[in-house]
């Protein structure tokens, strides 16, 4: 069960000493997984024979935290770290769109979807953007505060940053709340993402989860 949940070129996550090293599946066996050497920001991380890691494990439709072994190397066409396979895996729970609490500046701007033309919407103003604080996020969209007054079924262009990525969403406000300090709290909904920009949000969002469970925080 275990060696077909691994698959060949499927994603993990080694995280040592608090740092996410990014690897990938070169093989499985019934005893062993064969992965790439785990790498962050151009750095290699020396793994020792018989040392205790964590990892987090990207399937195609589920995220998989486990703890394993370094069973030892081996150099095929490329250098490999063999980990034993884990006793025990913990599923982490994936709804479609999963929400996080997750405060982060960004940027919006008013925008009449009709009057731009989508082969041009890259190209579109950069003029307009106003600041404002998003403080929850998922795949489908996010709520964020502003002291400017939105109505419903407005529509947005939202700017904002994940891991140095700059992402620009057009966007609809599907709800309007007056905070008690008179800002405006707008859940929003994203209209033109594409699958490949919401699995890096959903990736992102896991990854948040996973430190906040750690460091004892409520999703």
């Amino acid at each position: 069960m275990k060696k077909q949940l691994f698959k060949l070129n499927n994603k993990l996550k080694i995280i040592y000493n608090e740092e996410e090293y990014s690897s990938n599946i070169q093989d499985v066996t019934d005893e062993y997984i064969f992965i790439s050497i785990p790498v962050l920001n151009n750095s290699y991380l020396s793994l020792k024979e018989d040392e205790e890691i964590e990892v987090v494990y990207y399937d195609d439709n589920e995220l998989y935290e486990f703890f394993t072994v370094v069973a030892g190397r081996e150099k095929k066409s490329m250098p490999l770290i063999i980990l034993e396979q884990p006793t025990r895996l913990k599923k982490i729970q994936r709804r479609k769109f999963v929400r996080v609490n997750h405060f982060v500046d960004g940027f919006y701007k008013k925008v009449n979807l009709e009057s731009i033309n989508i082969k041009s919407k890259d190209e579109e103003s950069e003029e307009g953007f106003k600041a404002i604080s998003i403080i929850d996020l998922s795949g489908g969209g996010c709520r964020i505060k502003t002291e400017d007054k939105l109505s419903l079924n407005d529509t947005i262009k939202l700017r904002f940053f994940i891991e140095e990525e700059s992402l620009n969403l057009f966007c609809k406000i599907i709800r309007v709340d007056r905070t008690q300090e008179g800002k405006y709290e707008c859940g929003v909904l994203f209209l033109d993402i594409t699958e490949q920009i919401r699995e890096k949000i959903i990736r992102y969002i896991f990854e948040l989860m996973r430190k906040q469970r750690k460091r004892g925080f409520k999703c």
